[in-house]
């Protein structure tokens, strides 16, 4: 039992690094590229991934290694880049249109068809989706007792304090994920104004922010990772009858 174990961490620990390796690739097409077609096929393979990731705080193997993992940070610091994207209108939120860019033809989200009622949504404003699942997520790895809010995200720090630093200092300087989130409450706010069904995001952020365990979104709400995903899911119970 024991070596059985053994192997099964040693293939979950190889699976996170290959996993960490995408997410890399993921944030760097994502993060600031100006590429739009580049940032489009980034959008949608993140948001295959996302299922995965949604998940992934639930097992306590993960949980204890997502701790001392990049993950949560990489996690946050795209959540961060696309909340501030969109907020500046650094970026084009629309459905993807082959007529102009004949190289989007292939763009396509993998599981589309998980999403269910709230598919609409992810086609329509994918960015949108990408930021606010990705957000949905954080709060559920962090309600399942990942330490979210306490990662440290490179950043730059204050005026003030910057002229005082070294460049070495000032190129390993961070700020919690905490502070981060806290930072971006108000454009938040914003995008919460503009679209009534991201507002049950809003007290996420907000518990994130505060380092709090958030609380589940309620199905009136329609969340759109919590219900959707949870459909999707077969029983394992031989005697359950449940396709989904």
């Amino acid at each position: 039992r024991l070596s059985t174990t053994y192997l099964a961490l040693v293939v979950a620990s190889r699976r996170r690094k290959v996993l960490n390796v995408f997410v890399k690739e993921l944030f760097l097409r994502v993060r600031h590229c100006p590429c739009m077609v580049e940032v489009r096929f980034g959008v949608a393979q993140f948001i295959s991934l996302l299922p995965l990731l949604y998940y992934l705080g639930d097992w306590v193997g993960a949980q204890n290694a997502l701790s001392r993992d990049v993950l949560p940070v990489l996690l946050t610091t795209l959540y961060v880049n696309l909340l501030h994207n969109l907020d500046q209108g650094l970026a084009a939120d629309s459905p993807a249109n082959p007529s102009v860019h004949t190289e989007l033809a292939t763009c396509h989200v993998e599981v589309e068809s998980l999403f269910g009622p709230v598919r609409p949504i992810q086609r329509e404003v994918p960015q949108n989706f990408a930021m606010v699942a990705l957000l949905e997520t954080l709060a559920r790895w962090q309600r399942r007792g990942v330490p979210v809010s306490v990662a440290r995200l490179p950043s730059q720090p204050p005026p003030g304090q910057a002229r005082t630093m070294s460049a070495h200092a000032w190129r390993k300087y961070t700020e919690s994920a905490s502070s981060a989130v806290k930072e971006y409450l108000p454009q938040l706010r914003r995008l919460c104004e503009l679209t009534p069904n991201f507002a049950y995001a809003l007290p996420l952020a907000e518990a994130v922010a505060e380092g709090r365990r958030p609380g589940l979104p309620g199905e009136e709400e329609l969340p759109l990772l919590r219900f959707s995903l949870a459909e999707c899911c077969a029983c394992s119970l031989p005697s359950c009858g449940r396709t989904s």
